[in-house]
């Protein structure tokens, strides 16, 4: 198979992103005789990396194109890990009580929030992660244990909890 690019727009923002996906990591993405060959043409780990951006949105203009993807999905703070990661805390953390063990149609546990319980998120002006759970009335212990989760993984005041 041939290398292939495809852009995608991150759930976070309204950016629009390039990667390559190289279905062969062992082999070169240029031609063998290129004198030109990086590390990074040979790395046996790649498979997917980021190309270029296509467009930005507003909430990232400042930031430059070769520290977008960074920001958005790399980083251990970017805006896909702290959203994501972040549920992934509240749905397996049991004495937040916010969610519930289930079986799914293959047997296999699985936490989901209970019943009317929503993980709501969104960013505001300097990229904070906002989140709120409603359904759910979470006390201040609850409150600080997430925000002490928060500046732990992804750094102080990157995450607010409402």
């Amino acid at each position: 198979m041939a290398v292939s690019t495809m852009s995608w727009r991150p759930d976070t923002c309204k950016c629009v992103l390039e990667q390559t996906h190289n279905p062969n990591p062992n082999a070169p993405l240029r031609d063998p005789d290129d004198v030109q060959k990086t590390a990074d043409d040979l790395d046996p780990n790649y498979g997917v990396r980021f190309s270029r951006v296509i467009n930005k949105c507003l909430a990232h203009q400042g930031v430059p194109d070769e520290d977008l993807y960074g920001v958005i999905y790399e980083n251990p703070d970017s805006e896909q890990k702290r959203k994501n990661k972040l549920e992934g805390y509240l749905l397996s953390n049991a004495t937040l009580g916010l969610s519930e063990m289930v079986t799914d149609d293959d047997n296999v546990p699985t936490a989901k929030y209970k019943k009317g319980v929503r993980y709501q998120w969104s960013f505001d002006e300097n990229r904070v992660l906002v989140v709120n759970m409603s359904g759910a009335t979470l006390n201040n212990a609850n409150k600080n244990a997430i925000r002490n989760h928060c500046d732990t993984n992804f750094g102080n005041g990157k995450v607010n909890i409402t």
